[in-house]
């Protein structure tokens, strides 16, 4: 092929054509990639501007899943680090597991990116709304159940079989539909331990419902289960006095202990 020589307007006018080409090239790419995989490359601040912004919208009480009303999670002194702590974790960021060279209210934690989030404290400070902010977000989103409210939903099947449903239900991956990162299938959290019936009747026959569902859900692993989160306002020993010290012991393996500054005030006084 015979070479072509080109005047230096000509060459700059190519360079510049190309130079256009690959930055189109790189926006489609860019755009794929959100699509096929909306939580890619988020960070930390990313998802913390994002939730705070979705929180603030004129029509979040109507439209808004993270919406929980004016009593609900407030970011002040007391909170803060957690609501940091848990932009980490949730983008899959390895600072996660660093968090205590950051954090003297975490100095004493020893958090992995394998573990679910359990998080600790009195009632009223927020842990909830907590769960609502971030149950859609870019490392696996999830599904908020209350404790009592599975409990009362097995204490009310009709049959056997229907209770037995209801405890699978539970103790599988849950269903996550919409929402920004578009899920599909997530992990489950389990909100206000020790806040249900104990024990559960069905039938005359006695269970401690939430126990049972932690154990199975410790058996099965979080890749058929999902990952699991957990609230609660009992202490360590409680844990242990209503549900066995099996339990408790798994727990460590199962969750990362995020616990709030004791001064934390109560949001609903």
């Amino acid at each position: 092929m015979e070479e072509v020589d080109l005047t230096p307007e000509e060459q700059a006018a190519v360079l510049q054509a190309g130079r256009q080409a690959k930055a189109i090239r790189q926006k489609n790419d860019a755009y794929w990639q959100r699509i096929l995989n909306p939580g890619a490359n988020w960070s930390p601040s990313d998802l913390g501007s994002w939730i705070l912004a979705e929180s603030k919208r004129k029509d979040a009480q109507n439209l808004n899943p993270r919406y929980v009303g004016p009593k609900g999670f407030i970011l002040d002194e007391y909170s803060q680090a957690v609501f940091d702590l848990l932009c980490m974790y949730f983008t899959n960021h390895p600072d996660f597991e660093k968090a205590g060279q950051y954090y003297d209210q975490f100095r004493e934690g020893r958090f992995s990116l394998e573990k679910g989030i359990m998080m600790v404290g009195p009632t009223g400070i927020g842990k909830t709304a907590l769960l609502f902010l971030f149950c859609d977000n870019p490392r696996q989103s999830f599904t908020v159940s209350p404790c009592k409210l599975a409990v009362d939903s097995y204490e009310g099947a009709e049959t056997s079989q229907h209770g037995k449903s209801i405890y699978d239900r539970f103790t599988l991956k849950s269903d996550v539909y919409g929402g920004r990162f578009r899920a599909g299938q997530g992990g489950r959290a389990f909100d206000d331990l020790g806040n249900e019936t104990i024990p559960a009747v069905l039938f005359n026959k006695k269970r401690n419902l939430m126990l049972d569902i932690l154990e199975r859900r410790y058996e099965i692993g979080s890749e058929d289960a999902g990952i699991t989160h957990l609230t609660t306002n009992l202490t360590t020993q409680q844990i242990e006095d209503l549900y066995g010290k099996r339990i408790r012991s798994r727990m460590r393996e199962m969750f990362n202990l995020i616990k709030f500054d004791p001064k934390t005030p109560d949001r609903r006084e």
